[in-house]
């Protein structure tokens, strides 16, 4: 017996000095990996033309203020870049949690499949499948710039450079409240050109869903009566205290939106524009635009939609929703609670229910009503 413990006590008192080794071990292959990484960054860039030419701007999102870029859960975030006319066409764009990348030179963190190419070719555009959502955006044309405020016209000339649009939006999307930032990166390489400012994703008080998400992707002006997001309201966090939401219809209409949301897809083609036109994608030519339009799809028409399709919810859409639904109305369902009611054809008004009873019996809970 007492051997027994001894041999307890031993792995207990190495348990701790194990799980740190393991952690800085993590680290340190994590830190060595993106200087390896920065060796070979000369060669990848080489082609990548003037760094100063390439910028990222965050468009303003519905949660945002001032200056400070933020989107509520769900909503698709744009942003405007800048490149070399000569830029290569597998130029793209990578959304991060701000601490997920050690180097601000190299990208070793995954994106999860929240990635958009800025300026995708046909060939490019062949190689995705018809719904994705990683082929997003629009070139607005040529521009030029010059320290003597001489036209430049060889397309070959770093000052010649393109701007245009980045859209991203459905399983683009990061869907997890946090801090993040965008890198552009050169080339299919992992490479960056240049960081956006961090930005947050958040979410609003489930009594101001529908006015602020209600709109669809419009972005509306920052202004000082702005929502209030999760971390400035309630101190719950879940915007109950702002409106009961007893008006189960009320509810429902909110929790369209937020499926909505969730569950939305994109349709991309790619167009050129010439001389009031448009037709299959090519290179572009001088004064002509070359557009990818992309269309968010919203599935759900109504609170009686049921929120699968044929009877079927996978379990990372029922992932989101879950998640979805506990940020926004502070009630867990999970996954396979979305999924076995799927099967059973739930709609969106029965699961609206559902949360307006699981909040009475928590507020009930909360005034102390129930004693113990």
């Amino acid at each position: 017996m007492h051997e027994g413990s001894s041999v307890a006590s031993l792995l207990a008192s190495t348990a701790r000095p194990v799980k740190d080794i393991i952690l800085e071990t993590r680290d340190l292959l994590t830190t060595t990996t993106a200087r390896l990484a920065e060796r070979s960054l000369p060669s990848e860039l080489a082609s990548a033309g003037d760094p100063g030419t390439y910028s990222l701007k965050l468009l303003p999102g519905a949660a945002s203020r001032g200056a400070q870029s933020a989107y509520y859960l769900g909503e698709s975030i744009r942003v405007a870049w800048q490149a070399p006319a000569g830029h290569s066409r597998r130029d793209w764009i990578g959304i991060y949690p701000v601490t997920a990348n050690f180097s601000n030179q190299i990208t070793t963190a995954s994106s999860k499949g929240c990635y958009v190419y800025i300026h995708p070719d046909s060939n490019l555009l062949a190689e995705m499948v018809v719904g994705d959502s990683v082929f997003a955006g629009a070139v607005k044309g040529a521009a030029t710039r010059s320290k003597d405020g001489a036209a430049r016209k060889r397309a070959s000339d770093p000052a010649n450079v393109l701007r245009g649009e980045a859209l991203f939006s459905s399983t683009a999307l990061p869907f997890r409240v946090g801090t993040y930032e965008l890198r552009l990166h050169h080339g299919g390489t992992h490479a960056v050109l240049v960081q956006s400012k961090p930005f947050e994703i958040a979410v609003c008080d489930s009594g101001d869903i529908v006015r602020v998400l209600g709109c669809g992707d419009a972005a509306p002006a920052a202004s000082s009566d702005q929502p209030r997001c999760n971390g400035d309201g309630d101190a719950d966090g879940n915007g109950a205290g702002s409106t009961a939401m007893g008006d189960i219809e009320s509810l429902a209409q909110a929790l369209l939106i937020v499926a909505n949301k969730a569950f939305a897809v994109t349709d991309s083609r790619a167009t050129l524009i010439a001389d009031g036109a448009d037709s299959a994608l090519a290179e572009p030519d001088a004064g002509r635009d070359v557009t990818v339009q992309t269309d968010v799809i919203e599935p759900l028409l109504s609170v009686h939609d049921s929120f699968a399709v044929d009877a079927v919810l996978d379990e990372k859409r029922a992932r989101r929703f879950g998640y979805a639904i506990k940020e926004y109305f502070g009630v867990e369902f999970s996954p396979d609670v979305l999924v076995h009611a799927a099967k059973h054809s739930a709609t969106v008004h029965d699961v609206a229910r559902r949360i307006a009873e699981a909040r009475r019996a928590l507020s009930t809970y909360s005034s102390g009503s129930i004693k113990t």
